[in-house]
């Protein structure tokens, strides 16, 4: 899985990394098994240095974001080849 926060709030370069790593969150909350060591979970975060805002506010959204990115993404897709989508299940 490889995906990508956008936040317009205002943090230093160490908060940012950090709210990549909690951002990992949402993706352990929407797949099990996640983070194993057979698979690439990477998720970058952009900031667009625009508001000032609570860290902790946007962790918890940020966590909340991808989980329901993730399941958004599992309901829409669409069957490819003999991989079956969700919605064909």
């Amino acid at each position: 899985m490889i995906g990508c926060v956008m936040t317009n709030a205002t943090f230093p370069k160490a908060k940012m990394n950090k709210l990549a790593d909690i951002s990992h969150n949402g993706i352990a909350r929407a797949i099990r098994p996640s983070h194993t060591t057979y698979d690439g979970d990477t998720l970058f975060v952009l900031g667009a240095n625009q508001i000032e805002a609570s860290f902790e506010a946007v962790s918890i959204l940020a966590v909340e974001a991808v989980r329901r990115a993730i399941i958004a993404g599992t309901k829409t897709a669409a069957t490819y080849g003999d991989y079956l989508a969700y919605q064909d299940v």
